[in-house]
């Protein structure tokens, strides 16, 4: 039973940027000035041809050939921005012909690998920021900075607000807090809103740079700093008030990786952020993504000859089939479709075509001859499904850490652009329950470098093929006190913004249960027995004096939720969970339900998505420690006893102890309901 996934946190948690390779550290008072350009003896002499050059004829493949078996051991040491990954991973396809290029980190983050030597020897970024600068000289490095491609900072406004271009100076007034109004620039009166990225992120480096120029931008209230770039792009897109809202970014990225049809971008000095302005250097916020190494990188490196080869003739055009501008016209060469036009399209307005009543089965959607209907037949008349299936997919994408009560991004080690929806004719797609759709990305797709299945919950309010109302609820989670020696407790409260009295009844219950601990479920004898197991299974360290927690985790099934407490190991690197405790309610009435009677005794488990192991964490036989898997398609024995049910992420899970006292855990996802 996958939670979440402890080991992907190291690399998902926003990073601070770190003045020395040991210790956190402030911005320095005195800082080295930007120099006007990338140091001399870093930039390649084809970034000054003025004349097109024409494309080379040689089939890209042969050309890369000879550095494939020295960049084999290489592609781990890479490391870049958000905005590069594209052009890593179109590296490594054309070099090595894999699809799982190597990871990227944020840009700051990026330059902490590479300064403090956490084996990376060569990032593709934005310039660097002061501090970045600072921290390489307080390193004792120095950085060699070289331009691959041009990009340029854009502003984005709302696609609905009626200003379409500003001059530089009236973006520094508004930046400074001069110009408070869009009335100022030729649009309503209303307020602006200025949003911000952090310090040391690469948009915000370029926005100081070119945009401010030497000049302090007014302090903004916290709301105001967007932490990713996709969420300012989300502000400005789908905020309350984002008809009233600014903010910028990189052209490559809200072009080439953020597909939506909400924003636009703002004229500068009237010239429009096009391919051809940015090309032809007409745009006045140019810019460059840069190679970055350390001064000293040794000429045979695979950093240097893969740069090398980079800013070559055939390097550029690799660039432009990637979708960037490169650093100067190459005749004959466009940007490839490198997204499958099924994923090109609408991924916000759309409108259900299903009819208007309420179906018995789902025989009218099912293939016929092979060929399925559009998915707007699964939804009522003029219902704007689209939506609803790209809020339920990034909502899954996103797991709560409850260390550092972070929300991080599932599969972001993985992925090769921010996922922007599906459109709404997307093909991909199954309905084999009533009340559930499956949507699939294919390993083939333009987000991540691995498929995934999402399952859409379909209610009766929206689909004719739904089951059930649905129900809006929130969570919002709490330290509450130290209930072990060594164990922290966390709790969680439900709020139905529809049904406040059965919020109130189901938190009050939850209050009186939890207030009960330790008790026979949350002992110290489960505590002592799951550490010592985990410390003979060698996942955890008999001298590590972390607290364990007791975590809630909340799931809804049907018209039943549960809160299911896990016993976790802290800050252990490794999945290692048990179930310790659950609680069960019907959300109608509010009322504590067992779920384990609701289970039929001719449950088909066939249906079941996954069969597990389940170790007995009281007995540290051989047969605890490593359990042995059922093999595939197996069905529990006949007379098997059903010890407890409960909703987790929206799965059911069933445990059973089979008659040879082997204890399983059934799975079964939401479509197989």
């Amino acid at each position: 039973m996958n939670t979440r996934i402890k080991v992907l946190i190291a690399s998902m948690l926003a990073v601070t940027l770190f003045a020395s390779c040991a210790k956190k550290s402030t911005a320095p008072e005195i800082l080295p000035e930007e120099p006007d350009a990338p140091i001399a003896e870093s930039i390649s002499p084809t970034v000054t041809h003025d004349e097109p050059v024409a494309a080379p004829d040689t089939p890209e493949g042969k050309l890369l050939h000879p550095l494939y078996d020295e960049m084999k051991e290489f592609w781990s040491r890479i490391d870049g921005s958000t905005a590069t990954i594209p052009l890593t991973a179109a590296l490594y396809k054309a070099i090595d012909g894999g699809s799982q290029p190597p990871v990227h980190n944020t840009t700051p983050d990026a330059y902490r690998r590479l300064i403090c030597n956490e084996e990376t020897d060569l990032i593709f970024v934005t310039y660097p920021s002061e501090n970045e600068l600072q921290m390489a000289m307080e390193n004792n490095m120095e950085l060699e900075i070289i331009p691959v491609t041009k990009d340029a900072l854009v502003f984005l406004v709302n696609v609905n607000n009626p200003v379409y271009s500003v001059s530089l100076a009236q973006l520094r007034n508004v930046y400074e807090g001069k110009t408070t109004s869009w009335h100022d620039l030729g649009g309503l009166h209303e307020s602006i809103v200025a949003y911000q990225r952090p310090i040391d992120s690469g948009s915000q480096t370029l926005f100081l740079k070119h945009v401010m120029d030497g000049l302090q931008p007014m302090e903004p209230p916290n709301e105001w700093v967007i932490k990713e770039m996709a969420g300012l792009v989300e502000s400005i897109s789908n905020y309350d008030n984002s008809l009233y809202s600014i903010g910028y970014s990189m052209f490559y990225y809200v072009n080439n990786m953020y597909g939506n049809s909400r924003f636009k971008l703002l004229g500068i000095d009237g010239v429009t952020p096009t391919r051809d302005t940015i090309t032809n250097g007409e745009y006045p916020l140019e810019d460059h993504y840069y190679a970055v190494m350390l001064k000293g990188t040794p000429e045979e490196s695979p950093a240097r000859k893969l740069v090398d080869w980079l800013v070559s003739d055939d390097g550029q055009a690799l660039v432009i089939r990637a979708g960037y501008i490169p650093l100067r016209p190459i005749i004959g060469v466009l940007p490839d479709n490198d997204i499958d036009p099924i994923y090109l399209g609408d991924v916000d307005n759309s409108s259900g075509t299903g009819g208007k009543d309420l179906k018995t089965s789902i025989d009218d959607v099912l293939p016929k001859n092979g060929v399925r209907p559009p998915l707007s037949d699964l939804f009522y008349d003029g219902f704007n499904y689209i939506r609803y299936i790209n809020e339920r997919i990034l909502a899954d994408l996103t797991w709560f850490d409850y260390d550092s009560w972070e929300v991080i991004t599932w599969l972001e080690q993985y992925q090769k652009r921010p996922f922007f929806g599906v459109p709404n004719d997307y093909p991909n797609y199954e309905i084999r329950y009533m009340g559930s759709l499956l949507i699939t990305l294919p390993s083939d797709n333009p987000f991540f470098a691995q498929g995934k299945n999402f399952y859409i919950y379909l209610t009766e309010d929206i689909s004719p093929y739904g089951q059930g109302i649905p129900l809006g609820f929130t969570e919002t989670y709490h330290y509450d006190r130290r209930v072990l020696p060594m164990a922290d407790l966390f709790t969680v409260r439900i709020s139905i913004p529809d049904n406040p009295d059965v919020s109130k009844s189901i938190n009050e219950q939850l209050s009186a249960w939890t207030d009960s601990f330790p008790n026979s479920d949350v002992s110290l004898t489960l505590y002592d027995s799951f550490r010592n197991w985990s410390i003979i299974k060698g996942l955890d360290d008999a001298n590590n004096s972390i607290a364990y927690q007791f975590i809630p985790v909340v799931g809804l099934w049907g018209n039943y939720l549960s809160i299911s407490y896990i016993l976790d190991s802290g800050d252990i690197a490794y999945i290692v969970d048990y179930v310790a405790c659950t609680m069960s309610f019907d959300v109608r009435t509010g009322d504590v339900v067992d779920m384990v009677s609701l289970i039929p005794d001719n449950l088909d488990y066939s249906a079941a998505s996954n069969i597990y192991p389940r170790a007995n964490i009281y007995l540290l036989t051989e047969e605890s420690l490593n359990p042995e898997w059922p093999p595939l398609g197996y069905i529990p024995d006949a007379g098997s006893e059903i010890t407890a049910v409960c909703s987790m992420n929206n799965d059911l899970h069933i445990y059973l102890t089979e008659p040879n006292g082997r204890l399983l855990e059934a799975v079964f996802r939401n479509e197989s309901r």
